[in-house]
């Protein structure tokens, strides 16, 4: 028999209108949420757990003041994406009710980051976070396992960071691609062969340092250009390709410039030099947004 919807009310041990009001104001914190637009709130909406939503909506519920909810926001990306990069998987759950409740008890975020500094700790997170950022073979790590994949998103972390925009527009998945600055397959009269031996080749190119964003679908013609052509294309510039079947020149643009890939063009060459300053730069860069 089924049960009236009168039980259910009396087991919540509080009038039916207080109950809605509670999830009415729930309601209107997600919505809060949901339009938040600043760069940190963009890139945890990459995350696939919704667990963060939920602990910003008790900050918003418990009445935290936007100063508070924005050093929040920081703190839960540094949270869930050091767990991302070191295991490419969720949080526990226990850490993110251990925050929530903290929130209700309107505790200070300095209160909420200790208990983050202790998962973190306790785990090993930070260690395996950095550790994995330097991986050499990290592009095809990412290919291999593309479904909870944090390549992307740290990329876009990157792009965020270097923009004087606090609340800059959403960056989209399928707005870029991921572009091999070094080709993943040089033709062998390029300069790429030139400058980088086999096993140098190896070692760099598919890690973080030879990894940026390039606007639209791949060109894999554009892709094996040498490095002063790619420049042209970092800037925005249109390259010549040769000539199609008909006799026609052939062109690539991309639409979109990122500052991060324009930043790669500031550089006069492209040899394991560059790349071992660009992980520098990358990595510090990484660390500065995530680490506490």
């Amino acid at each position: 028999m089924e049960e009236r919807l009168a039980d259910q009310f009396e087991r919540l041990n509080k009038p039916p209108l207080e109950y809605f009001k509670g999830v009415e104001d729930f309601y209107n914190a997600y919505c809060k949420v949901l339009e938040m637009q600043d760069w940190h709130a963009h890139l945890l909406s990459y995350v696939a757990s919704d667990y963060w939503r939920v602990v910003l909506c008790a900050s918003l519920l418990h009445h935290y003041n936007n100063q508070d909810i924005e050093a929040l926001k920081e703190l839960l990306v540094k949270f869930y994406y050091q767990n991302w990069v070191a295991t490419q998987e969720e949080p526990k759950k226990q850490t993110n009710c251990n925050i929530i409740k903290a929130l209700k008890e309107k505790k200070s975020v300095e209160s909420i980051a200790s208990i983050v500094k202790e998962y973190l700790d306790y785990h090993k997170i930070t260690q395996d976070f950095k550790k994995n950022l330097q991986d050499s073979k990290l592009y095809e790590q990412h290919k291999k396992s593309s479904k909870n994949s944090w390549l992307r998103p740290i990329l876009i972390l990157v792009e965020y960071s270097m923009s004087d925009d606090p609340c800059p527009k959403r960056i989209q998945m399928n707005d870029f691609h991921i572009e091999h600055i070094l080709p993943q397959q040089p033709g062998s009269s390029s300069q790429w062969v030139k400058d980088f031996s086999e096993e140098e080749r190896g070692l760099y190119t598919h890690s973080l340092a030879n990894l940026t964003l390039l606007g639209g679908t791949k060109n894999a013609q554009a892709s094996n250009l040498d490095f002063k052509e790619k420049k042209e294309i970092y800037m925005g510039n249109a390259v010549k390709l040769g000539k199609d079947k008909r006799g026609r020149e052939k062109t690539f643009k991309v639409m979109t410039c990122y500052k991060m890939t324009i930043d790669v063009a500031q550089y006069t060459e492209w040899t394991p030099k560059s790349l071992e300053k660009r992980k520098e730069e990358l990595i510090k860069r990484i660390e500065s947004v995530l680490t506490l």
